[in-house]
């Protein structure tokens, strides 16, 4: 698991409480908190393509890690 979290991590950071407040009430918070603490580099990311920059914006909003602030369909 350490390492699926490492992998998520270093693309979209470590989720940090002040994001994702209820995620200290999960099981396996302990864990994540005493991981590395990584930046998003998602912006950072070398496309095979070129998606513009409305695409981005929402891929990440689709993988924003608090669901009460991920984008739903009702949104779009």
């Amino acid at each position: 698991m350490q390492t699926q979290l490492k992998a998520i991590f270093s693309i979209m950071g470590t989720p940090k409480v002040k994001d994702w407040p209820s995620a200290v009430d999960m099981p396996d918070w302990p864990l994540v908190a005493a991981m590395e603490q990584y930046p998003s580099s998602f912006s950072r990311i070398k496309w095979r393509q070129n998606p513009s920059r409305a695409a981005i914006d929402l891929m990440q909003r689709l993988l924003e890690y608090d669901p009460a602030k991920r984008i739903t369909a009702s949104v779009c």
